[in-house]
């Protein structure tokens, strides 16, 4: 029997260009899944692409990094900078949350209201996970577990990428064991392995490589395409993955692996 594999485009909704990459991916049968940003400056036009096509699976792509909140400023307090923005810097929000200085009643408030836009939005989430891996914080991580099985969303996304060097795949791997039993507390399903974090979808050739090392039955492979660069850490990064995913004879090459494409709906 064929594995699964799941091709999940985070930042759905971020931009014009990502929205682009994400439905061009989506028609050529490799893109079958996407993390929707509720706080996405493109939103609207991300939940038309949705709509158009029935069959992505749209996910919630929680946010507490970049951008503007759904909440008043004045009630997650702990999550924003004097501009009432989120931090925008990774070093910024790792102090406050070693310093117990972010509220996970805030965050958990934040959250809720993202979800909730996107549900009414006419979207039937699939799966959580967030920008930056900020879930799965511990305190974090079961706020989201919480909302997920209150929303009756049932995958969770927890990082299990092979063995590597790269520091931050170890703390992710490990911040992902020790979730795994809030998962399962909850009910919440996850992949048997993730991949893109240490090995990014940079060439055919290291995609398909990334796969013949993936031991497993499930696989989420993690990707920020977008159809030109943006305006953030990625840049150029998510043209280049792209180009990968829009290559017309991918699917077929993925199949050879004896993988089938799919996303967390089936």
């Amino acid at each position: 029997m064929p594995k699964k594999l799941i091709i999940n485009a985070d930042d759905f909704g971020f931009s014009d260009g990502v929205n682009k990459a994400v439905e061009e991916g989506f028609k050529n049968g490799v893109i079958l899944s996407a993390s929707l940003m509720a706080t996405g400056d493109n939103f609207d036009e991300a939940v038309s692409i949705a709509e158009k096509n029935p069959a992505l699976g749209v996910g919630v792509h929680l946010n507490i990094y970049r951008g503007t909140p759904l909440s008043d400023k004045e009630e997650i307090k702990t999550l924003v900078g004097e501009n009432g923005k989120f931090l925008g810097k990774i070093s910024k929000i790792t102090a406050r949350l070693l310093l117990g200085k972010i509220s996970s009643a805030e965050v958990e408030r934040e959250w809720r209201a993202q979800i909730e836009k996107i549900i009414r939005a006419g979207i039937r989430p699939s799966h959580i996970d967030s920008d930056k891996h900020l879930h799965l914080w511990p305190s974090l991580f079961k706020a989201a577990a919480k909302l997920a099985g209150e929303y009756d969303i049932g995958f969770i996304r927890l990082v299990r990428e092979p063995f590597s060097f790269n520091p931050i795949v170890i703390a992710l791997n490990l911040l992902s064991g020790y979730n795994a039993r809030v998962a399962s507390k909850y009910g919440l399903k996850t992949t048997d392995c993730t991949l893109g974090i240490s090995k990014r979808p940079t060439s055919t050739d290291a995609l398909l490589s990334a796969l013949g090392g993936a031991k497993a039955e499930s696989v989420e492979f993690i990707c920020h395409p977008s159809v030109e660069a943006e305006k953030d850490k990625l840049g150029g990064e998510r043209t280049i993955e792209f180009e990968v995913l829009a290559n017309k004879g991918l699917k077929f090459l993925v199949e050879q692996k004896n993988f089938e494409i799919a996303n967390f709906n089936k």
